[in-house]
């Protein structure tokens, strides 16, 4: 009885130290899951767009060279640097699909490539109207039509990346959340665990 007696109290703090064990397991565990996963997949999201941006702003570049191009040789040079720009941009955006995760994130970049494409066909025509010699109203198109879709595309653009960023910062968040519980729950469990043993001794 007195042996049953005795052994009891361990056996109790070894249940407590296993459950703190296990909870400061799960806490790293789901830490170093988010860490992982910013590092793997938002991270490099965001660097796709980016560079989707950055492409997209050098086959825009060279829409308007192309549109006040002198001869037909310099209009040729810049229409084939605005395909392999935009090629370069969808390219990127392709890869950022790759880390969609939720509903919203796929309406935001279904809304983005609608606006590219409507961009797209609009830039087609200019370009065709240029080609052919009526820069005069290839101009016109570009001010009338062109640049507020463009201004379109750069919104939806932005609201992709704003959702990239805000859905990092509130993971960010979360790992900081989860590891001030378990440094607490550890220090707390620390403390709980030295007074039971000194109880346990002082009792005795």
């Amino acid at each position: 009885m007195n042996k049953s007696k005795h052994i009891k109290p361990f056996i109790v703090a070894i249940i407590f130290l296993m459950l703190v064990a296990t909870i400061g397991g799960l806490g790293t565990f789901y830490s170093f899951a988010k860490s992982r996963s910013i590092a793997t997949k938002i991270l490099p999201a965001i660097s796709h767009l980016a560079l989707a941006n950055q492409y997209r702003g050098q086959a825009f570049l060279h829409m308007m060279r192309a549109i006040n191009s002198k001869d037909a040789a310099a209009f040729t040079i810049q229409e084939q640097q605005i395909q392999r720009s935009s090629d370069l941009s969808y390219n990127e955006f392709n890869l950022y699909e790759d880390s969609i995760q939720s509903q919203e994130n796929r309406n935001l970049y279904n809304n983005l490539i609608q606006e590219r494409d409507n961009y797209i066909d609009c830039r087609k025509g200019i370009l065709l109207l240029a080609k052919s010699g009526n820069m005069a109203e290839a101009n016109a198109q570009l001010l009338q039509g062109l640049l507020p879709l463009y201004e379109n595309y750069l919104n939806k653009g932005q609201a992709l990346v704003n959702y990239a960023t805000t859905d990092a910062n509130e993971q960010l968040h979360t790992i900081r959340i989860i590891s001030i519980i378990s440094q607490a729950f550890a220090i707390i469990s620390s403390v709980l665990i030295f007074v039971f043993g000194f109880m346990l001794g002082y009792t005795r």
